[in-house]
């Protein structure tokens, strides 16, 4: 966000957004500066680009430029008084007039990041940061400034966000705070929007998640040695974030000298692997022998949340006495009914009894990592077969199923060798698990009834867990527009790949080499060349001199494409009447000998204004190669100051708070006509009004008036070289850089005018 703030007064302040201009001025502006007489009416614009493409990339941020809207007594930066539109940096001075409206321009991060947050609420926020001029990401990076979340919960993100001490808001906060800068330019605390605490588990009492200072060194001192590499990836940032040390466990770290050692904690993975089953094996004889324990994830979350490392984080706390003995199964801290228990996870707990079980807290966080699973104490044949799956039973086959069984007692062992259906990989992945670790049990005679053929290899399930596919599968069906929408792409597109995802698991595109280039870089090199040298040739002139240098053809839109991608666009040149380097010499010392003229003596003098219609066509129409912000390079103009065949003049003066009546003249301007039509009718008469101070500035003024009015004594003061540059507010800079100025006469030699710089008000 970019905000200008007064230097002498600190309560001014306005901030300026993507897609509106804020004008600055006297009157009926946005940024009201009302007792400086030095600002005009409209002084200055100030706005900010900020292209939606780089809303998700924090290095490329939004820009804030400033114009000057032609005021009299210029805008300044860093001192320097600004002819053309220019970009602002952070930290820059900006003075409007001569006084004391003086600003320094402030550049306020704003990087945003969501979690747990729903795609239309996603759409709504990506607009509102776009239009503070911020960065919206998916991912948290150390730039964040905000997390955006309608609950809290334990998530990755949340624990990043916390550890680094950055505020935790509901989506409708920057909502609010658009609309309280725009109305009063007042910030809003994010303490006032932090979200509701989500999990059941954390003591909302107890618990703040508003910014503590104190979670920014929460593991301090400590080191966190993992396993499992991709629970490293997860989890490193967090910790390094709260002040601590992450590393992957190796073979030759694992002594009691490393592993026992003040700080030091190994984390327990989540997932057993054979890759290191024997290390983890390793680890646990050495920290059961000192009555320590495996670190759960669950404890860097707790720790976070209750900033506090005596009971979480600590291996040697005996946990068991203080948290409750049950398994959470969810992304953070919420409970998740299990419809069907994993038979072979049930199968492997019977054959290891005494295996600890496993915690995550982003993915399977519970609290109780020391007492068994009830489950584990039950034998396999003492499980019940629910009276769901019976009826399913007796509505396949035609007789009931105690008759097909050999006594009613191996009903209850059925339920270990019925297959559990799933839907895409994961019924690929349990079909592999089934044929690697084969159930002893499964050994049941097959049974077979009417549909036996039909229904042999098909898989059960209860309708519970059916229903519940189906409800998150429609959940799907019904975010599909609003993503379609927001990526322009077809919604077929995004079911296809969503269907492809749950089937392999990943969405990646055929690699292709694309449309096969033209031309060469050297024939790239080739057309700029040429159209810098020749300017004015158009797109079909440089393909045909390609085709003829090289043998290469190609279409007009080709060349654009190419002259493009160096900078070359087709544009048209300005129009300018030729001056010498003294004519912009004399206009320069003539605009800062009357710089600082009053308005009072300024009002004594009448200014020309003449403006050409030509009834023909001029070299504006024809376009020209050039680069952007080369307008006014001297390769880039057309010089001419005559412009023949039939056409129109409209002539007036100019005096601070009058005026002349417009003079429409059809036929060529002459000397004679300048003598008894302009300066008889209409000077003469302001002359004789304001008497011997009276001063006459001819705009665009040729030899031939210029000797009129000089012969006219009547006329006193004459000066022909049009208005000052304390009028216009960019004369003097651009003729610092040699900008042409519309006369075509010597320069005045009387003693009491100067030569000026001038433009043509037309």
């Amino acid at each position: 966000m970019w905000k200008l703030k007064h230097t002498k007064k600190e309560h001014v302040e306005n901030y300026v957004f993507v897609g509106e201009e804020l004008v600055v001025g006297r009157k009926d502006a946005a940024l009201l500066i009302a007792n400086d007489p030095s600002v005009s009416r409209c002084h200055a614009v100030l706005f900010v680009k900020h292209p939606e493409g780089n809303l998700s990339d924090p290095t490329k941020k939004s820009s804030l430029f400033l114009r000057d809207e032609g005021s009299k007594y210029g805008t300044f930066k860093n001192g320097v008084r600004i002819s053309s539109e220019i970009e602002l940096q952070n930290n820059d001075l900006v003075k409007f007039g001569q006084f004391e409206s003086e600003f320094r321009i402030h550049n306020l991060p704003l990087v945003v990041t969501t979690s747990c947050l729903e795609v239309s609420s996603k759409k709504d926020l990506r607009k509102t940061v776009h239009f503070l001029g911020g960065s919206f990401i998916s991912e948290w990076q150390p730039s964040c400034t905000h997390l955006v979340m309608t609950e809290v919960k334990v998530t990755v993100k949340a624990l990043c966000c916390l550890v680094s001490a950055k505020p935790i808001v509901k989506p409708e906060y920057f909502q609010e705070l658009k609309q309280s800068l725009k109305n009063s330019a007042s910030f809003l605390s994010p303490n006032q929007f932090v979200p509701p605490i989500g999990e059941a588990l954390i003591d909302k009492d107890v618990v703040s998640f508003n910014i503590n200072l104190q979670r920014k060194t929460i593991f301090k001192d400590k080191t966190f040695f993992f396993l499992d590499e991709k629970q490293f990836k997860k989890l490193h940032l967090g910790i390094i974030l709260g002040g601590g040390n992450a590393s992957i466990l190796s073979t030759d770290k694992i002594t009691p000298e490393i592993l026992l050692r003040d700080g030091c904690s190994v984390i327990e993975p989540v997932q057993q692997s054979q890759e290191f089953g024997s290390m983890l094996s390793s680890v646990k004889t050495i920290l059961q022998k000192k009555e320590y324990r495996l670190i759960p994830e669950s404890d860097i979350g707790l720790s976070v949340a209750y900033c506090s490392t005596d009971k979480f984080c600590n291996p040697q706390f005996n946990m068991v006495e203080t948290l409750l003995s049950q398994k959470m199964q969810s992304q953070t801290l919420t409970q998740r009914e299990v419809y069907v228990p994993d038979t072979q996870e049930r199968t492997a707990r019977v054959e290891n009894k005494s295996r600890n079980p496993v915690s995550d807290v982003f993915s399977s966080l519970h609290l109780s990592s020391f007492q068994n699973d009830p489950v584990e104490n039950i034998e396999v044949s003492q499980v019940p077969l629910s009276a769901q799956i019976k009826q399913e039973l007796d509505d396949i086959f035609e007789d009931p199923l105690e008759s097909r069984v050999d006594g009613p007692s191996k009903v209850d062992d059925l339920a270990t060798t019925l297959p559990i259906r799933t839907s895409g990989r994961l019924a690929k992945q349990d079909k592999k698990k089934n044929t690697e670790n084969e159930n002893p049990l499964s050994t049941t005679r097959p049974l077979r009834g009417k549909r036996t053929a039909a229904h042999e290899n098909e898989n059960l399930v209860p309708n519970k867990a059916l229903k519940q596919e189906r409800d998150e599968n429609e959940k799907i069906k019904d975010h599909e527009p609003e993503v379609s929408e927001e990526l322009g792409i077809a919604q077929s597109v995004i079911s296809r790949l969503w269907q492809r995802f749950q089937d392999d698991g990943n969405v990646s595109r055929c690699y292709s080499t694309g449309r096969p280039r033209v031309t060469t870089p050297n024939e790239d090199r080739y057309l700029a060349v040429t159209a810098k040298r020749n300017r004015r040739s158009t797109a079909s002139d440089l393909s045909r001199q390609l085709s003829s240098a090289t043998g290469t053809t190609v279409s007009r839109q080709t060349v654009y494409r190419r002259l493009g991608h160096i900078g070359l666009y087709a544009r048209r040149p300005v129009r300018c009447v030729p001056l010498t380097a003294t004519d912009c010499r004399l206009r320069l010392a003539w605009s800062r000998e009357h710089a600082l003229w009053t308005p009072q003596q300024w009002s004594c003098v009448m200014f020309s204004d003449e403006s050409r219609f030509s009834l023909q066509s001029d070299s504006r129409r024809t376009f020209i190669w050039r680069a952007p912000g080369t307008r006014y390079h001297q390769e880039n103009t057309t010089e001419r100051h005559r412009y023949g065949g039939a056409g129109w003049l409209v002539w007036g003066g100019i005096i601070l708070g009058s005026r002349t009546d417009l003079h429409v003249q059809s036929v060529t301007m002459t000397g004679h006509i300048y003598r008894d039509v302009i300066l008889e009718q209409h000077v003469r008469l302001f002359r004789g009004a304001m008497g011997a101070e009276f001063l006459f500035m001819d705009d665009n003024a040729h030899s031939s008036p210029c000797k009129h009015c000089r012969r006219m004594p009547s006329i006193g003061g004459y000066h022909p070289y049009g208005l000052a540059s304390i009028l216009t507010g960019l004369e003097s800079n651009r003729a610092c850089v040699g900008y042409a100025w519309p006369t075509n006469c010597s320069p005045s030699t009387s003693s009491h005018l100067s030569t000026g710089t001038s433009e043509g008000i037309a």
